[in-house]
């Protein structure tokens, strides 16, 4: 299955949850308080695969966010409840990497603040917001339009759903709005470590390497413990766009860091190294077994359908029958992924 394929599912899912969400009302978050210094806007647990989890931290002077979501109207609710709860300016916003549901409501960030935010992400977005984000936001809106139009015939035959009219006017609305929305450049990019030396408290922005893509920063605070990590171990980690061995060594590292807490992109807040440990093991495996299937001559489809991706199940989800759907759904991306870039190093 292509990258594109694979992003049109996750895109159409993606809108199918949002259009039901006006008739199914969640909190779009919930507030979760790390310590004193650091608040997640932490996602409900049915649309923790969906949608990033957003953190504030609190500085003596200004406010630092880390990430910024995909939803549009859920990110004009955070923004609200920003400006409520907290008197101080946001200074910093930091995006872990270049997928939408981290970057997508940098601008409302811009429009809805004081403008003045300086916005930090990894150096190779000078590259990948053009030729990836922007491309990815393009196909959101080609799938939700043509969405629209498909809620719009099914308005046309016998007992549509209910309320399905109003859905469509207001998931129309977010069009418009989606279609108004630009990619915003950041203001520093970081090549490997950024100190932000003006917060009262050390804040370090770091490099990972590559793994889950090509520009993965986490942010470790070190004197709360607190690793801010972005999707490079969430609860059930993406690794359609990943570098599978790259990315081993860049959890390795990581797992150096003394931390206690872990808030991840996706899921709930971790405090062991568990979920990183279980990811490594998956990789590791997706390499050996891509590795040992090209040496025998194997090709993609044969490599695959060897496999029995059962044994991974239980370490990376729980009883929720949720994970355990996202598992499955995922899980095979890390082998696909695996086999593709190594086929690729291999070729003369």
């Amino acid at each position: 299955m292509s990258v594109l394929v694979r992003l049109v599912i996750l895109i159409s899912l993606s809108f199918n949850i949002f259009l039901k969400s006006f008739a199914n009302e969640l909190p779009p978050y919930i507030w979760t308080k790390v310590n004193n210094k650091i608040t997640v806007a932490l996602k409900p647990d049915q649309h923790r695969f969906i949608d990033s989890n957003i953190t504030v931290i609190e500085s003596e002077k200004f406010l630092i966010i880390v990430d910024a979501y995909d939803n549009l109207q859920n990110a004009h609710a955070l923004i609200d409840d920003i400006n409520q709860k907290w008197e101080k300016p946001v200074k910093y916003i930091i995006n872990t990497h270049w997928h939408s549901d981290h970057i997508l409501a940098n601008q409302l960030y811009q429009d809805r603040f004081d403008g003045e935010q300086i916005f930090i992400a990894h150096s190779s977005f000078k590259q990948t917001l053009s030729s990836k984000a922007q491309i990815q936001l393009n196909e959101k809106r080609e799938q939700w339009a043509t969405a629209i139009n498909n809620a719009k015939q099914k308005l046309k035959q016998d007992n549509p759903p209910e309320n399905l009219a109003e859905r469509i006017k207001k998931t129309e609305l977010a069009l418009n709005e989606l279609n108004s929305i630009k990619i915003v450049t950041p203001d520093i990019f970081v090549s490997d470590k950024y100190e932000i030396e003006d917060a009262s408290f050390p804040i370090d922005v770091m490099y990972s390497g590559l793994a889950h893509t090509e520009g993965d920063l986490i942010v470790w605070l070190p004197l709360q413990k607190v690793l801010i990590s972005g999707d490079l171990f969430d609860e059930i980690s993406f690794g359609g766009h990943g570098f599978i061995s790259e990315w081993q060594e860049a959890l390795n590292r990581i797992n150096k860091l003394p931390f206690e807490t872990v808030i991840p992109g996706h899921g709930r807040i971790q405090r062991d190294n568990q979920a990183l440990v279980n990811l490594i093991k998956l990789l590791q495996d997706a390499n050996n077994q891509a590795e040992i299937a090209i040496k025998k001559g194997w090709d993609k489809t044969t490599f695959m359908e060897s496999l029995d991706l059962t044994k991974y199940y239980t370490p990376l989800s729980d009883s929720d029958e949720l994970t355990q759907r996202a598992s499955r759904k995922f899980l095979p991306e890390f082998f696909e992924r695996a086999y593709d870039l190594l086929e690729q190093k291999n070729k003369p």
